[in-house]
């Protein structure tokens, strides 16, 4: 089977990619409608509030899925077809692709009804309104768990260094 260029694989990458944005953002967007339906009180700070429970959460499983992928998915899966590993491997999309792409357009979108507001029904204008700097707060989650992750790897290098020194200390 002939594997597909970079150019094939970069649109499908781009599709792909857009497709779980407009997931994520189905969900959120039907997950504040419900609240604010479900709540009298419900305010553009709750709506703030999830969008960070959710990025937090969202990041979390991202780098646990690949941790998952890296380390055990691949190693014991080498015998799959040549088309399910393209499918797969090659254009899996990250929960924080996802995540980034997502804010930018919320981004974007908050601006857009800020100039012409218009543009945009009430309901969704105050659903990017309330959720517009959450770009930041991908970026600075992203980082924080990045540097987590680093400090968890140096200090389990570190006691597994002191083990050794034990072991050998007490033979």
């Amino acid at each position: 089977m002939k594997i597909p260029s970079k150019t094939k694989k970069l649109a499908l990458y781009g599709i792909y990619a857009i497709f779980s944005t407009m997931g994520y953002g189905y969900v959120m967007f039907s997950l504040y409608i419900n609240l604010n339906n479900a709540f009298d009180d419900f305010t553009m700070l709750h709506a703030y509030f999830t969008n960070i429970v959710a990025i937090i959460g969202a990041l979390i499983v991202d780098k646990i899925v690949s941790n998952y992928l890296s380390e055990k998915y691949f190693v014991a899966n080498k015998k799959r077809s040549l088309v399910g590993r393209f499918l797969y491997y090659d254009n899996l999309i990250s929960v924080k692709t996802t995540l980034y792409l997502f804010y930018t357009f919320i981004l974007i979108a908050s601006r857009v009804s800020i100039m012409q507001p218009e543009l945009i029904s009430e309901t969704f204008r105050g659903f990017v309104l309330s959720i517009e700097y959450c770009l930041i707060l991908v970026v600075a989650f992203d980082k924080f768990i990045e540097h987590l992750a680093k400090d968890v790897k140096r200090i389990k290098k570190i006691s597994d260094k002191l083990k050794q020194a034990e072991d050998t200390e007490q033979e």
